[in-house]
């Protein structure tokens, strides 16, 4: 029960924060009461993939769109697990276009990149960094990126929004946490030593390497306020989509 511990500085994403919560099995800690926010680390944008396979001929999200729509219940999308940011992802993207899919779950990232290139899935959500090896490998197609702006790794890709789907967003975030009640002073410096952590050109490099910017300049009074926007953002979205873990 980490998440309760007073005696470890945590860092976690947005999953634990903002989606977990909003699954049918209860958690064993309140996100909001039990943790103090101190800094955000990385924002980590989501794109989608679709198979190149499988009898999927579209080549944009307009045409994918109005496969599904015209197929219900006949194409597959695949995940890590039940409840994982890729799940959520997909099953919200399939919400928003009103499309009606199947969700298979398989044990781990490895499996799920195997089924789309086989054609097994037809499209999943993850970075752009796992899936553009298989976008520039031409086994899966990469449509877009499920946030406002597009990847440095990827901007060739257009956004949702540029790719004609308004107001859907996929992403995750990390950041350092403490337990409640974290002296002031502690979660000061602790902020501090991530900004300077952050500033260190090496670490950002790598951080833009991997398509996930780093998140700098974020005061622990900001990013408490956001941590409280993103849970009551994304638990009432994951409920709608009434999965069961």
């Amino acid at each position: 029960d980490v998440y309760k511990r007073q005696d470890v500085i945590l860092l976690t994403t947005l999953s634990p924060l903002g989606l977990a919560p909003g699954l049918s099995a209860p958690m064993p800690f309140d996100p909001i009461r039990d943790l103090t926010p101190i800094a955000p680390t990385v924002f980590v944008p989501i794109c989608m993939a679709i198979t190149r396979r499988g009898g999927v001929s579209a080549t944009t999200a307009a045409e994918f769109i109005a496969l599904l729509r015209a197929n219900p219940g006949k194409f597959q999308f695949g995940s890590s697990g039940v409840g994982s940011s890729g799940h959520i992802a997909a099953a919200t993207f399939a919400l928003k276009v009103g499309a009606e899919v199947v969700h298979v779950p398989y044990r781990g990232g490895g499996q799920v990149f195997a089924a789309l290139q086989s054609g097994e899935i037809h499209y999943c959500m993850d970075i752009p960094a796992l899936l553009k090896p298989f976008h520039e490998g031409a086994t899966a197609r990469i449509l877009f990126t499920a946030t406002d702006d597009r990847s440095s790794m990827i901007p060739d890709i257009p956004t949702a929004r540029e790719a004609g789907v308004p107001d859907f967003k996929a992403y995750s975030w990390y950041g350092f946490f403490g337990p409640a009640g974290l002296p002031r002073s502690i979660v000061e410096r602790m902020a501090a030593a991530t900004e300077q952590a952050l500033s260190d050109p090496a670490i950002l490099q790598r951080f833009e390497a991997l398509g996930t910017p780093a998140m700098r300049g974020w005061s622990p009074e900001r990013f408490a306020t956001y941590v409280r926007e993103e849970n009551a953002t994304w638990v009432p979205l994951v409920r709608s989509l009434n999965i069961r873990d």
